[in-house]
């Protein structure tokens, strides 16, 4: 969990820690004192099934995708008129 404060990001491993942090800097909060997988069981089965899969090769620095998009963004491009 990310918190952004004036003095920058602050960021916590689970909500117990999140609300430590935002308690000691003055804020009411209730501190919760179950994890999520006890809560919501349904997530904690979410990830440790794999059901989801990569489409396609990811590549080292995004080229397939950057040619992909730079290809479709050419058909928007606007062709100054030619000057003589």
């Amino acid at each position: 969990m990310h918190i952004h404060w004036d003095s920058g990001t602050c960021t916590s491993d689970s909500a117990q820690d999140a609300a430590q942090e935002l308690r000691r800097r003055g804020f009411s909060v209730e501190i919760p004192d179950r994890n999520a997988s006890e809560l919501y069981p349904e997530m904690e089965r979410l990830h440790q099934t794999k059901t989801w899969q990569r489409v396609g090769e990811r590549s080292a620095g995004g080229t397939e995708t950057a040619s992909r998009v730079r290809k479709r963004l050419q058909e928007y491009e606007r062709i100054p008129p030619e000057t003589n």
